[in-house]
């Protein structure tokens, strides 16, 4: 499971000690992506929680795909947007459209943000800095290809880029609480996810595990 190769850069604000998370994947807008495991080998099934921490600025010029899970031919499985508005949203294909979950407030304001997306079969949860802001209760079949890439800063298929910043992105093979979400904002703060014992992969973006 290779991240390849990546730029880092500070993440600024206090840090919960002794786990530190002060650095990030910096994307350009232009050509940067970071390429992840195959599709399948993150999300497993139908049960899936998906959390991670994005910096993004202002998007009023078109919506930027910064996360971006595939299935065979390249068409979404799942995929996280900052949309033209500055609202967040996940989307993600039944047999036939792309269905989505979205948050109302904006996001791409140049301030780190935590978002966490929980779904089953058939419901789903948008978590925006530990608060759920977005429920909706649509098909999730899981499509995704054993052989196609995980992406985050762009749609490479498209050629989309992201310009964006993105840390601690994390995979689990269950639907955490909001309890569970809580404690991963932890009030700004990134801990230790090694006590989870569904976490598929914890991308940390330069600083190992923890």
């Amino acid at each position: 499971m290779s991240l390849g190769a990546y730029n880092v850069l500070a993440k600024g604000g206090p840090l919960a000690s002794p786990f530190e998370s002060s650095l990030s994947f910096s994307c350009d807008g232009t050509d940067d992506v970071l390429t992840l495991a195959a599709s399948d080998q993150l999300i497993t099934g139908t049960n899936v929680t998906v959390s991670m921490w994005f910096n993004i600025g202002d998007t009023s010029g078109g919506a930027e795909r910064i996360f971006f899970n595939s299935r065979d031919g390249n068409a979404t499985n799942l995929r996280f947007i900052v949309n033209a508005d500055g609202t967040f949203t996940a989307g993600y294909k039944d047999s036939s459209s792309i269905l989505s979950t979205s948050s109302t407030s904006a996001v791409d304001d140049d301030i780190w943000h935590h978002a966490v997306f929980t779904t089953t079969a058939s419901a789903q949860v948008l978590y925006i800095d530990g608060e759920a802001v977005a429920t909706t209760s649509n098909t999730f079949n899981n499509g995704a290809s054993s052989t196609i890439a995980t992406t985050i800063g762009a749609q490479p298929a498209n050629n989309l880029y992201a310009e964006v910043k993105v840390d601690e992105l994390a995979f689990f093979s269950s639907v955490l609480t909001a309890s569970e979400v809580d404690a991963l904002y932890n009030n700004g703060h990134p801990g230790s996810l090694l006590h989870h014992s569904t976490l598929l992969a914890h991308y940390r973006m330069g600083e190992g595990t923890l």
